[in-house]
């Protein structure tokens, strides 16, 4: 059965400052000889993708609470691919005609293999990790029980590893952030789990880890203990990103912010596009001039067109009698 989820302001403040980090704070550096890299970003980046993963997550099992026919999996999946697949076929077209990615990264992407084949492609990759996860969610919701999802997610971890290290197939950051994915299910389902990241107590111990987290990383030099940061810093990030959100939760209610939220997928999507269009334009003589340029010049142009993008294909779905899953 599937239910229309109620909208968490605080998710929404969450989904707009962790994009607008991820594509002005650490995306755009990629094009400005990385002057903005810091061990505090490269913490920051990782939150902040850990908080879509867990968002959509929680947002997913609040909507559809049980799934218990197949034709519930078939209308689950046919959201999920018909919301996502055209827009992100589109923005995966125009990073090929623009050369930014390879005929093999291409092709994989078409059939959102990407992650399953581990064939990195930048940016791109993280949809077809997630529509990973949308894949085993019905199997997760249908008869649903806490201990059939630990258990599911301790098979597909140890798959995904088994694969990586003796066939060179499925991406490692799959391991990573499935288990997100899943705390993010088991947080919608058990209310008290989502209190628990808003004590006060698991905010404070969260903060010193990621410190320490943050401090380590140019001490380690063993690839696990690499691993051990980027899932210590995607665990705990989530308490303390969802509590400072939840104070700041009404400015959500904003215009600015609901369409902002609107356009989150677009803006994920196309910005890259948008920053190599821009550079073909004009290219800066310095790296500074590069960030400015493409902040200042990049915000609204890839707002604005993300929005009218999404608005766009919302009207064509209307139009072509397919359901439309609106954001706003």
């Amino acid at each position: 059965m599937v239910q229309t989820a109620k909208r968490i302001p605080s998710f929404d403040l969450l989904k707009v400052a962790a994009l607008m980090y991820i594509i002005f704070g650490w995306h755009m550096d990629d094009y400005a000889g990385n002057i903005l890299a810091t061990s505090i970003g490269r913490t920051l980046v990782i939150g902040s993708l850990g908080i879509f993963i867990f968002v959509s997550g929680f947002t997913l099992t609040k909507s559809c609470r049980e799934i218990v026919t197949v034709a519930d999996v078939v209308r689950f999946m046919k959201k999920r691919f018909v919301r996502i697949y055209p827009l992100y076929l589109s923005s995966l077209v125009l990073s090929y005609v623009t050369s930014q990615i390879s005929s093999k990264q291409f092709y994989a992407g078409v059939f959102l293999l990407n992650a399953v084949l581990n064939i990195h492609i930048k940016t791109l990759w993280f949809v077809t990790m997630i529509f990973v996860f949308y894949l085993l969610l019905p199997i997760i919701l249908y008869k649903f029980s806490a201990v059939k999802t630990v258990l599911l997610t301790i098979v597909f971890i140890s798959f995904c590893i088994i694969a990586n290290n003796f066939a060179g197939l499925m991406d490692i950051r799959l391991t990573y952030y499935f288990p997100i994915f899943i705390w993010g299910v088991l947080c919608a389902r058990y209310g008290n789990l989502f209190q628990l990241l808003k004590r006060k107590e698991s905010i404070i111990f969260s903060v010193i880890i990621l410190l320490v987290l943050t401090a380590m990383f140019d001490f380690m030099k063993n690839d696990w203990l690499k691993h051990v940061y980027v899932v210590g810093s995607l665990v705990f990030s989530i308490s303390p990103m969802i509590a400072l959100a939840e104070l700041f939760a009404e400015k959500a209610e904003s215009d600015v912010f609901v369409r902002l939220s609107y356009a989150s997928f677009c803006m994920y999507l196309y910005h890259r596009i948008i920053f190599y269009a821009l550079l073909q334009v004009y290219t800066p003589g310095t790296d500074m001039l590069k960030v400015l340029y493409l902040g200042v010049a990049g915000f609204p142009i890839i707002f604005i067109t993300s929005e009218r993008i999404q608005a766009g294909y919302d009207y064509l779905l209307s139009r072509t009698n397919v359901l439309v899953f609106s954001q706003r």
